[in-house]
């Protein structure tokens, strides 16, 4: 199975061997004109202003790996699937192998621990069955081959999942039970690409110390505000759920020093390299209002325990 991890969890791993990093793990841009609220302003929020604080973590968080590649299958989606990437012979993406249709899908890092809150598959069995296409089908006329194939019932599948209330979530590494356990994803009709399945769900958790992850900023209310109305839990706007998932996926932290870590990977091929370029990494673009944001992160390829270094030019 290929995953995308983010340069950040990379460097939580601290392998022996790694290729040279990119410059930045993360780089955001924010529209002056979106409609922030500054706390440092000393003003009360207004009405029509959303907390640039609340956007800043929420932002971060799919920084450092709460995000993934599930992409409609054409405008008005007919399907779901993950995202095609043609990774080259030395481990390297460039920007346009992104979306590559005739590549295979490649999975992000957070669905290795996305399940069937029905009864707890892992999405990637769908990836797998979804990537047996290629094995049949070499042409280039990836569209009509692929609706006529008989693997697109499972992308058919995965939008009904997509699109069907509560039915995907996140399981926490050494859950015991994954209907109680699960940090349940956004699943609201219609399906919409950078909002389904990267967020939880809104009705469930925007009303708890788990809303920092919902699709949907409120204006009008302070972070500090919404974590006094939903109990005052001790971690700020990092709710319960959220803290574990992102031990889960293995970053550090006080209750947690020693999270999950990989196998050592072996060292990647010498020719593999990345040198700073701010344009590197996976670009998605977000709109909230007038708010547009651009998130860039550093992305790395973890291939049957091979780190291989992804440089997006």
């Amino acid at each position: 199975m290929k995953r995308l991890y983010p340069q950040s969890l990379v460097k939580q791993f601290q392998f022996p061997n790694t290729p040279k990093f990119n410059e930045f793990d993360i780089s955001a841009e924010f529209n002056s004109k979106g409609g922030f609220w500054f706390k440092e302003d000393l003003n009360n929020i207004k009405p029509d202003e959303g907390d640039i604080f609340w956007t800043i973590c929420h932002e971060l968080i799919h920084g450092l790996g709460f995000y993934n590649g599930w992409m409609g299958y054409k405008n008005n989606p007919i399907a779901v699937i993950p995202l095609p990437i043609y990774v080259n012979p030395d481990g390297i993406v460039l920007k346009n192998n992104l979306f590559s249709f005739g590549s295979s899908f490649i999975e992000f890092m957070m669905d290795k621990y996305t399940i069937l809150l029905s009864n707890g598959t892992q999405i990637s069995q769908f990836t797998q069955k979804l990537n047996t296409f290629f094995d049949e089908y070499k042409s280039n006329a990836f569209s009509d081959e692929f609706v006529n194939s008989s693997q697109f019932k499972f992308a058919q599948d995965l939008l009904v999942l997509a699109t069907t209330p509560k039915s995907l979530g996140l399981l926490p590494r050494n859950s015991k039970n994954y209907s109680i356990d699960s940090f349940i994803l956004e699943t609201s009709i219609p399906f919409e690409q950078g909002s389904s399945l990267i967020h939880v769900d809104y009705k469930t958790y925007i009303n708890t110390n788990d809303f920092l992850m919902t699709y949907n900023i409120i204006d009008g209310i302070s972070t500090d505000n919404m974590i006094l109305d939903n109990g005052n839990y001790s971690g700020g706007p990092i709710g319960p759920k959220l803290k574990q998932m992102m031990e889960t996926f293995g970053y550090t932290t006080a209750d947690n020093p020693n999270p999950y870590r990989p196998q050592p990977f072996k060292s990647p091929p010498s020719n593999v390299t990345s040198k700073p370029n701010i344009n590197s990494g996976f670009r998605t673009e977000m709109i909230r209002n007038l708010n547009v944001l651009i998130i860039i992160v550093s992305l790395y390829l973890q291939i049957h325990r091979l780190l291989f270094n992804i440089r997006l030019t």
